[in-house]
């Protein structure tokens, strides 16, 4: 009978380490889903924000062509209208120099005709 305390207390003591096995292979699992719920989180996370700056990407590269497209009009609209203005005064030119033409040959004519 001096060998039942020994017996039950080498019995409470596999008890206490299966109980404590379990407990912490219970643990150890939660935290392994816990982490692997948060990684999953943190991909569809990160998906969504690339989705997110893909999209906003997008806008800023149609809004650059628009710009684009815009100053490049202005650009040929201000080229045009410098083209006319230079033009303009190329002809005001040309119109003078043949009015003054025209007033030095009267009397060149005159005086090719009374010699």
């Amino acid at each position: 009978m001096d060998l039942f305390p020994i017996i039950m207390s080498v019995f409470a003591a596999i008890i206490g380490l299966v109980i404590g096995y379990v407990s912490v292979s219970a643990k150890m699992k939660s935290s392994k889903e816990a982490a692997e719920l948060t990684l999953l989180n943190a991909e569809q996370e990160a998906t969504n924000l690339r989705g997110q700056a893909e999209r906003e990407a997008d806008l800023i590269v149609k809004e650059a062509k628009r710009e684009t497209s815009s100053l490049k009009k202005e650009a040929l609209l201000e080229a045009k209208e410098e083209a006319r203005k230079y033009r303009e005064q190329v002809d005001a030119e040309f119109k003078s120099e043949r009015q003054e033409l025209k007033t030095n040959r009267k009397p060149l004519d005159r005086a090719c005709f009374y010699s």
